[in-house]
């Protein structure tokens, strides 16, 4: 994944939501890993140039029953106001269904527009999603594999990154928290969800 440019893009289209996201939450972890630590850095180094501070809350509990109860504390305890959007981060943190499901409730309840990892958070209920075409990424990984059956030396290959990312949408979910898509956002998503 091209991370830089699928965080500005996240990015970008927040603001498209609404022009006045100054104030963006997203979740850290004590457990972490590698898609973790380079997507909220380089959230960090992207958000000033769209004027959004990112808030982290760190989650001290392993991912599962342990961090979702840490999670739903923390949202929970936010009033509507406190922040102006939600990021999912990579990773293990917020990225079960479990800490997904206690997200989707409290970021409705707060009325934040919020980005996703991939669709099928958006299938479940997130309001969008933008990331590598996920089918697109099985067709380059095919044609490397062929290579490498030909003989081609894996060390030989270049590494590629996703050729195409998606954007998907959930309609019921912006009628739900009284956001709307652009029109701009609406021309080019892949999916649009609408139960």
């Amino acid at each position: 994944v091209n991370i830089p440019e699928v965080t500005a893009k996240k990015l970008e289209f927040l603001k498209q939501i609404n022009p006045n996201i100054k104030k963006v939450l997203t979740f850290d972890a004590v457990f972490s890993d590698p898609a973790q630590v380079s997507g909220l850095a380089e959230l960090d180094k992207q958000a000033p140039k769209f004027g959004i501070t990112v808030v982290k809350y760190k989650i001290q509990s392993p991912p599962g029953p342990l961090g979702n109860a840490e999670i739903q504390k923390y949202m929970q305890a936010l009033k509507p106001g406190d922040f102006d959007a939600f990021l999912q981060p990579a990773g293990p943190v917020a990225g079960d269904f479990g800490g997904f499901k206690i997200l989707l409730v409290e970021v409705k309840r707060l009325k934040l527009p919020a980005v996703y990892l991939n669709i099928p958070f958006v299938k479940a209920g997130g309001l969008f999603s933008y990331g590598h075409d996920t089918f697109g990424v099985g067709e380059q990984a095919a044609v490397i594999a062929n290579k490498v059956l030909k003989g081609i030396k894996p060390s030989d290959i270049p590494i590629e990154f996703a050729t195409a990312n998606e954007l998907d949408l959930n309609l019921k979910a912006a009628t739900e928290i009284g956001v709307t898509f652009p029109d701009i956002m609406l021309s080019i998503a892949k999916v649009k969800v609408t139960q």
